[in-house]
């Protein structure tokens, strides 16, 4: 498929944007870093296909100096998002504009000696929730209790620590998520070092609002942060029943700190709020909450696990999911909030046309959810081998899997996939995986399932 956005959609797109972003399609590569978990270092947050590089293997500057980076830069001049930018194609496509990540980095400044300007931190997954729409790779608590698997290794040591110091000075904003990033004590060690070498910066912190020590006061005193709090509900029986482990009334009275710290000392706090289809009944509920706090709200996209995904919704739900969203009119005096709610809209919309499409073409999905397919893998690498061998074996197949689906045409490729992948046994993946590149990877996979 030919990824390459046509002259009218970046045309629409860039009327939405500053004047002088419009020179590429999205700036992340050319301002940003992204350190994942398991040492790798990308992009952006959803370009997890096309690497950077990885760390310790690879410096921070030899990543940010890579040849990859340059390619994926260079490409996005002319609205090409083949190299691991899919998912914000399909999002540039549908007019969601607002759920655009790329958005981000337009506000971010280049920096003249040619430092990255904004650093994206995921180190760990190091959490205490067990969100239904979660998986062990971004939970430490539900790889331990629901997968029962040992704990991800983190690479990043004192001599990362130690590489930022280089960075740090020329950064103008900075991101950290986890897991939960008030749990995660080399964030503690890196706020440390911001507070003397960039405390004017501006530090952004998406917590889910369940932790919230003295010591972590005492940071937020000499560090000013802007704090995302991720709820997915605002009704105490919902919100605890899809953020396993949470309490509401810890997270309503975190919110409400919260909010009175960021109004003291100048930051911002907003809501982030990932529609799904345990929850869509509730989202003018969640505008009205945020209204009468004075907090913007935004919506996260949620394509996977496929269950819980609106996209994999056949078009009869979809239709009435959409009819129930358009009779709510949020209040134009709240207008951020306003304009979130009805890109999200937009959105539904655009995937109850994209299922209308499927049913008359005939199209059924075989059903097979991406989670358990890769926690399946997962829990048979841990057992055949060492836990060293198998995570670099999972992170291997899950990164061209990831790759693969990122850069399928529809959801019946899509479906195709899977069904394939159900019938080829792990030991035969796993003997054909070692000494592959990425590319040859994908390349066996497409021609196995002709896609």
């Amino acid at each position: 498929m030919d990824w390459q956005l046509t002259r009218k959609e970046i045309k629409a797109y860039n009327k939405k944007r500053p004047r002088k972003a419009r020179k590429s399609i999205c700036h992340a590569p050319a301002r940003s870093l992204y350190f994942g978990k398991r040492g790798e270092i990308m992009v952006c947050c959803t370009n997890r296909s096309h690497l950077a590089g990885r760390y310790p293997e690879m410096s921070i500057r030899e990543c940010w100096e890579s040849a990859q980076v340059m390619k994926i830069r260079e490409a996005l001049k002319t609205g090409d998002m083949s190299n691991g930018c899919q998912i914000c194609y399909h999002i540039v496509r549908s007019g969601n504009y607002q759920n655009m990540m790329g958005r981000i980095y337009d506000r971010i400044p280049a920096n003249r000696n040619g430092y990255p300007t904004r650093f994206d931190f995921e180190l760990t997954n190091t959490c205490n929730l067990e969100c239904v729409m979660c998986r062990g790779e971004l939970s430490s608590s539900i790889r331990r209790n629901r997968d029962q698997l040992p704990a991800i290794p983190s690479p990043y040591d004192d001599a990362f620590l130690r590489q930022l110091e280089e960075f740090i000075p020329h950064l103008s904003e900075s991101y950290f998520a986890g897991g939960e990033p008030f749990l995660i004590k080399q964030y503690l060690e890196i706020w440390d070092r911001m507070a003397v070498l960039n405390p004017g910066h501006h530090l952004s912190v998406q917590t889910n609002a369940t932790i919230l020590t003295d010591r972590i006061r005492k940071i937020l005193d000499k560090l000013p942060m802007s704090i995302a709090v991720s709820i997915d509900s605002v009704q105490a029986e919902r919100l605890e029943s899809i953020r396993v482990n949470a309490k509401w009334d810890t997270v309503l009275g975190h919110i409400h700190e919260f909010k009175a710290y960021c109004d003291r000392v100048g930051t911002q706090l907003t809501i982030s709020y990932t529609p799904m289809t345990l929850n869509w009944m509730e989202l003018p509920d969640a505008i009205e909450f945020c209204n009468r706090l004075g907090i913007d709200i935004y919506f996260n996209h949620l394509s996977y696990p496929r269950h819980l995904a609106f996209n994999s919704l056949k078009a009869k739900k979809l239709r009435e999911i959409s009819a129930f969203l358009h009779r709510y009119d949020p209040p134009a005096q709240w207008l951020a909030n306003r304009k979130s709610y009805l890109d999200l809209v937009a959105q539904i919309d655009y995937w109850l046309r994209e299922a209308e499409e499927k049913e008359r073409a005939g199209v059924t999905p075989t059903g097979l959810r991406d989670d358990q397919w890769f926690d399946a893998l997962e829990r048979y690498l841990h057992k055949e081998h060492g836990a060293g061998k198998a995570d670099a074996l999972f992170h291997e197949i899950e990164g061209s899997i990831l790759g693969i689906l990122e850069s399928l045409p529809g959801d019946s490729s899509r479906d195709r996939l899977w069904e394939h992948l159900g019938t080829v046994g792990f030991p035969s993946m796993v003997a054909f995986v070692p000494g592959k590149s990425q590319a040859e990877l994908q390349a066996a996979l497409r021609t196995a399932v002709q896609l």
